[in-house]
């Protein structure tokens, strides 16, 4: 296990770090060695790396304190967040691809939860029209011999596979799809909500093109309201989470028509 925690690439060390410091508010050197198998000395750049990024970890002497990750604008880079609850998210995906049927048009939401539903649609080899908003999804899905992949195009999202932008827009507004598969970065009685104005605003595109909107989220997303409304509970069709029942029940989804899918 030792052996396994040294060989550790970055990503995934910056994401057991933010977890914990979720978590827990703050780490000493010691802690973070331990949890990671790392030297000190690595854990030291890594949070020099962290603390570069938009001040979402403060290092102070001897470790390191959480300073934004419960901010409503933070969202860690996308191979951070890909290592972040990684299981729930193969099984949320996994889940969320057996909804797809052949033929269908099925529109990938740029998120690390929505991209696990790509590889698990790609293995069960559906014949779909795939349009995706996210460049790493994209190189998934056009590993299928079956089907085809449309890329919304538009501007790069800094640190992330995110495209947006007008172009991104345009084509929103041109297509109809049978099933979106939504990823939000939080989750609460009001709604779903995003770390910014303009990646909130080409999700509710997203949602106007889709006759089934699944939103795909793990349970630390729920309770939580970010800086930009995308929709109302009401909006969304289905769920597909790893979140208890209570939590569902908290934010009485049930009630307001959404099929829940736990895995």
């Amino acid at each position: 296990m030792q052996k396994n925690k040294r060989s550790m690439l970055a990503p995934q060390r910056h994401a057991l770090i933010l977890d914990h410091l979720r978590g827990n508010g703050s780490a000493s050197l010691a802690t973070l060695t331990r949890l990671t198998g790392a030297s000190e000395s690595t854990i030291r750049r890594d949070l020099l790396e962290l603390s570069a990024r938009g001040g979402s970890v403060r290092r102070i002497h001897g470790g390191a304190i959480s300073a934004r990750l419960e901010s409503s604008t933070y969202e860690p880079p996308a191979q951070v967040a890909e290592q972040l609850h990684p299981q729930a998210k193969q099984r949320i995906g996994a889940a969320a691809a057996g909804l797809i049927l052949d033929g269908q048009s099925v529109m990938f939401d740029s998120s690390s939860t929505v991209m696990e539903a790509a590889r698990a649609a790609v293995r069960r080899g559906l014949a779909i029209t795939a349009i995706t908003n996210d460049l790493a999804t994209a190189q998934i899905l056009n590993t299928s011999a079956a089907g085809g992949v449309i890329v919304t195009g538009g501007t790069v999202r800094p640190d992330t596979n995110t495209l947006y932008g007008p172009s991104c827009e345009s084509l929103l507004r041109s297509v109809y799809v049978d099933l979106l598969f939504l990823g939000v970065h939080a989750v609460s009685d009001t709604g779903v909500t995003e770390s910014s104005i303009e990646i909130a605003d080409i999700k509710r595109h997203m949602i106007a093109t889709a006759k089934r909107v699944v939103l795909l989220v793990d349970q630390s997303k729920f309770g939580r309201r970010s800086f930009a409304q995308i929709c109302g509970l009401e909006d969304i069709d289905a769920l597909v989470t790893d979140a208890t029942p209570d939590q569902c029940e908290a934010l009485g989804l049930q009630e307001r028509g959404m099929e829940i899918f736990w895995v």
